[in-house]
C-alpha cells in the first residue's frame, strides 16, 4: 500500500528534525532514534490523521498491534505534543482534510494530565 502526500510530508518533517533519513523511519532499524521518530510518525497518521491500526500498518509492512503499541507509546511522551506543533507551523494547513475530523489537541492524554487524572 502506497503513502498518503500527508504521511510522506510528515515524515520528512521528523526525519529532519531527527537527523534521519525517511528510509530509517520507514524501515527495520531498532535503533533507538529511528524507532521514536518512527513510533511519533505513527501517532500522528493515527491519532491526528485518524488513519486506522491497521490501514498505517499496511503502509508500513507491519502487524497492527505493532502499530498499536508504538501509538500507545507516544501518548506517554511529553515531546510529542510539541513536535506535532512545530510540524503545523512548518507547513500549515497540513491536517486538514484528513481522513475524518482531526482530534483537537486538547482532548490528547498526555503523561502529565493523565497522572492529575488519578488524583
Amino acid at each position: 500500500m502506497q503513502k498518503t502526500k500527508k504521511l510522506i510530508e510528515i515524515e520528512e518533517l521528523i526525519a529532519k528534525a531527527a537527523n534521519l533519513s525517511v528510509e530509517e523511519i520507514s524501515g527495520r532499524s531498532r535503533e533507538k532514534e529511528a524507532v521514536e521518530a518512527r513510533h511519533i510518525a505513527w501517532f500522528i497518521a493515527h491519532d491526528y490523521l485518524r488513519y486506522t491500526y491497521l490501514y498505517i500498518a499496511r503502509m508500513y509492512g507491519r502487524d497492527h498491534t505493532t502499530i498499536m503499541y508504538g501509538v500507545e507509546k507516544m501518548r506517554d511522551v511529553k515531546m510529542s505534543k510539541k513536535i506535532i506543533e512545530k510540524i503545523e507551523n512548518a507547513v500549515p494547513g497540513i491536517f486538514e482534510g484528513s481522513i475524518g475530523a482531526p482530534r483537537p489537541m486538547e482532548s490528547w492524554k498526555f503523561a502529565e494530565e493523565k497522572a492529575g487524572d488519578n488524583e
